[in-house]
């Protein structure tokens, strides 16, 4: 199925929960207007999918549980325990992570050469402090 086709079929179901089908409007504007609302609606949906972890930043805790280094988000929330053998390290690669993820995500809608290079530049120092 194609992306149009989905948005289609998504309008369709919405429209018939309401009496209605897709199939009633003929009006160039109109649908384009319906189809636009229906992909800003079904991108929405598709990012908060990806972003379905809490938002960063993230930090390790001076405080220890035990053996276990502990990984809050700024609302102090837990996100992660992490423990031996790697304890300090992998907490720190952890805390690193809604910032590397940022990096790679400029990366990837990065414009250019050079947008591109100063984005991976930023994640490989990320990581590198991190570890």
């Amino acid at each position: 199925m194609t992306p149009e086709q989905r948005i289609d079929a998504a309008l369709d179901s919405v429209l018939k929960a309401s009496g209605s089908a897709l199939r009633h409007y003929t009006m160039p504007k109109t649908l384009a207007d319906m189809r636009e609302a229906m992909r800003k609606a079904m991108e929405a949906e598709a990012q908060a999918k990806e972003a379905a972890h809490r938002q960063g930043p993230w930090h390790v805790s001076e405080h220890t549980d035990g053996r276990d280094a502990l990984i809050y988000d700024e609302d102090g929330f837990e996100v992660a325990r992490v423990c031996y053998p790697n304890r300090d390290a992998d907490a720190k690669l952890i805390a690193a992570a809604p910032g590397l993820l940022a990096a790679i995500e400029a990366m990837r809608v990065a414009g250019g050469a050079a947008e591109f290079q100063a984005a991976f530049d930023k994640a490989k120092k990320l990581a590198m402090v991190h570890n």
